[in-house]
């Protein structure tokens, strides 16, 4: 089964996020005008559709992001939980193991990626689709272009 994110791990952020449990503590500062992020304030939410893998059946779930804004230069933020990758909505860790999967394969294309070591490839409800080897192949090319996708507490 390929790694993903849980339902279970979705609901307790969108239930953080409801008691207004997300605070700009920890975030980095602006990279506009160099703010400290004590300072942000939320300014939005955004619906987000999360798509994980439930027993090989891609499944949706809703959640809220959180979007902060600097009081300094005025720009917005939006906050990702580490489920979560920009303008992706699978989750990180699908992705990851995917592009991992794809990486880990010497000589392999991205046919061989999409079918996990359990075998057969993730299916929509459909059950008229299943998960391309075109998405494996955005989702390491969209990994790459990334300028940081995981924090590191030594850098």
């Amino acid at each position: 089964m390929p790694p993903t994110a849980t339902y279970e791990d979705i609901k307790a952020y969108q239930d953080q996020v409801e008691k207004d449990g997300i605070t700009p503590h920890g975030l980095p500062p602006c990279p506009v005008c160099e703010a400290e992020s004590r300072f942000f304030k939320i300014h939005a939410y955004r619906e987000r559709r999360f798509l994980i893998i439930v027993q090989m059946i891609v499944t949706s779930v809703c959640c809220a992001l959180i979007r902060f804004k600097c009081p300094g230069c005025r720009k917005s933020f939006t906050f990702y939980p580490d489920f979560a990758l920009p303008r992706k909505h699978y989750t990180r860790q699908t992705i990851m193991g995917f592009a991992e999967n794809y990486v880990a394969r010497e000589r392999s294309g991205y046919e061989k990626a999409v079918e996990p070591e359990a075998g057969g490839s993730p299916e929509y409800p459909d059950g008229q689709r299943s998960l391309a080897p075109s998405t494996v192949h955005r989702w390491v090319t969209s990994l790459c272009q990334l300028k940081q996708t995981m924090r590191m507490p030594w850098s």
